[in-house]
Formats: C-alpha cells, structure tokens, sequence
C-alpha cells in the first residue's frame, strides 16, 4: 500500500500545485475584473453593486478552496 503512495507523491503533489495556482489566480483575479466592469458608463449602481458582490463572492470562494487544497488535502485527510 505504501508503495502505490509513494508512486503518486509526484503526481499529487503536481495536482495539488495546480489547484493551489488556479485558486491564487482567482484571489488575485477577481479585484482586477471588477476593476474592468465597475463604473462603465450607463451602468446602473445596482449593476456596479452586483459586479463588487460577485467579485467578492468569487475571492471568497477561491481563498476558501485554497484553504483545503493546502491544508487537509495536502496532509491526506479524509472527511
């Protein structure tokens, strides 16, 4: 059992590196594409309401995956 661990470390290890840069890249990515959309001219303050509410939804989402792809799924946890 421990040698088919051992054989798929690198590959986890590369799976859970992409998820963490995926999820990093949304943290980072979601003020820069609300920056984009919000205050376009003709855009209501409810659409710019919503443009900052999804931007943040998104943040938060990606930082709360990353918090499980660096945390119980890099140590091997199950739930």
């Amino acid at each position: 059992m421990s040698t088919s661990r051992t054989a798929s470390d690198p590959i986890r290890r590369l799976a859970i590196g992409a998820l963490a840069t995926v999820h990093v890249l949304g943290i980072l990515g979601a003020p820069f594409a609300a920056k984009l959309h919000l205050f376009q001219p003709g855009a209501t303050p409810h659409q710019n309401f919503h443009v900052v509410w999804e931007a943040c939804k998104y943040a938060t989402a990606s930082l709360l995956a990353l918090a499980v792809v660096v945390g119980p799924l890099a140590r091997g946890e199950r739930w």
